[in-house]
């Protein structure tokens, strides 16, 4: 009976977690959050070594991050000089960290030569909406971490925060925080259970 109420209750989080891993997502903004619009000339023989340190500026803003929500860039068609910045925070901590940020630090002296212009728009955000798509990897190890929760018994409790948990990141416009497998979990009543371990 056990092993089929296991059957059952991961067929049930699969087939939920694939209709929310493609979800449509529209947010009201929290109050504090930042959504910043940057207009850029670059002079045209340092279009690609601009584009080359923005690349990696963005690509590790993301990765080390928690707070840098979004950070798009796009060249007006026809005019590859003429670059528009579009990004989104947490709040302004996260913004404050950013600028303070060693990566960010470099790519700004790396470019200072480079920028003919550059223009910053304030913004007030209205509505943000997207096709939020989650990493599959996370959503699997998430299930796997849901999984061993049910399977220790005795946990429901947990079991459902942590499937609440899984549902809010995927439901939010955010990026899920990986959460390791390696981690203790707390029973309840305060008592450390067995360590994790993904069942893949």
């Amino acid at each position: 009976m056990k092993t089929k109420q296991v059957i059952v209750f991961g067929l049930s989080l699969i087939g939920c977690g694939l209709f929310l891993v493609n979800h449509r997502g529209y947010s009201e903004p929290p109050p504090d959050r930042i959504v910043r619009l940057a207009e850029l000339e670059i002079y045209p023989d340092q279009v690609n070594a601009y584009k080359a340190a923005l690349k990696e500026e963005i690509a590790t803003s993301i990765r080390v991050e928690p707070g840098a929500l979004t950070l798009y860039a796009v060249s007006v068609k026809d005019h590859p000089e003429q670059i528009r910045l579009f990004e989104t925070y947490s709040n302004q901590a996260s913004y404050g960290a950013h600028l303070q940020a060693p990566h960010f630090k470099k790519y700004k002296e790396q470019t200072q030569r480079m920028v003919k212009s550059l223009s910053l728009l304030e913004t007030h955000p209205i509505l943000l909406g997207s096709k939020f798509k989650m990493n599959f990897q996370t959503f699997i190890f998430e299930l796997a971490r849901v999984e061993n929760l049910y399977l220790q018994g005795g946990r429901a409790p947990a079991r459902c925060n942590a499937f609440n948990s899984l549902s809010s990141a995927i439901a939010s416009s955010c990026t899920p925080r990986r959460i390791s497998l390696s981690s203790t979990e707390a029973n309840p009543n305060g008592s450390p259970s067995h360590p994790i371990r993904p069942r893949l």
